[in-house]
């Protein structure tokens, strides 16, 4: 359901007068999910940083021409020592990277989080795309614009080389279980108009309606047997 209201608002309410006026209204009454003590931590990792540098993050990306503080691939973070990071944060990175993938990658970055520090993860959020499909299906035709720098190539990034386009779609629930299987503990979503600024990003695709923003916390240095196994 809350999808689907994601969805409904973004193609039916967006555009009347006043609506984010009374959505900012209601983030009054909404918490934050990271306290501000790991805000405040000058250790927090922000990786696939793109060339939206961060500050307050040590930024990491794997090209060089991004200007990134460190050049590195995400998978393995050698540079980062165990238990080094209050908070990490992954925006729209991870759905690039295959299924079987996936477990190792949480893995290595549970191990560079300290015992209680936060993992941030920002992917596509599909069902709420699937619901603007149906909703407004005008968005995804097949005209030339819409093709190159609408939805389609939102949902595929087809605008990237091969090698760095999407290879698997998330709902809640199946991130969820992952970050499960690889020893966070699942917080609960994200919102960037609620949260710190920085920690979701400024024009970064985390604060794009159409992004499932999640937090989890690494609750103890062990991580219990059977990390990373996909069910």
């Amino acid at each position: 359901m809350r999808d689907f209201v994601i969805a409904f608002a973004s193609v039916y309410l967006s555009g009347i007068r006043g609506y984010y006026r009374l959505q900012s209204i209601f983030d009054r009454f909404r918490k934050q999910s990271v306290p501000n003590s790991i805000y405040q931590s000058p250790r927090k990792l922000n990786l696939g940083s793109s060339d939206r540098l961060i500050p307050t993050y040590t930024n990491a990306d794997a090209l060089e021409e991004r200007s990134p503080d460190i050049v590195c691939d995400i998978r393995k973070l050698n540079f980062a020592a165990d238990n080094e990071y209050d908070l990490v944060r992954a925006s729209h990175v991870l759905e690039h990277f295959a299924l079987e993938e996936i477990p190792d990658i949480l893995s290595e970055w549970r191990r560079v989080l300290k015992v209680g520090g936060y993992l941030i993860v920002c992917v596509p959020n599909y069902v709420a795309l699937s619901w603007r499909a149906v909703l407004k299906p005008s968005g995804f035709s097949l005209d030339k614009e819409t093709y190159q720098n609408g939805w389609i190539n939102g949902v595929f990034a087809l605008d990237l080389p091969p090698q760095y386009r999407h290879k698997i779609v998330f709902t809640y629930d199946s991130l969820s279980t992952l970050l499960a299987n690889s020893g966070f503990k699942v917080i609960g979503r994200l919102s960037c108009r609620v949260e710190e600024p920085f920690t979701l990003g400024i024009k970064d695709d985390s604060c794009d309606p159409f992004s499932m923003n999640i937090a989890a916390r690494k609750v103890q240095e062990t991580p219990p047997q059977g990390v990373g196994k996909v069910s």
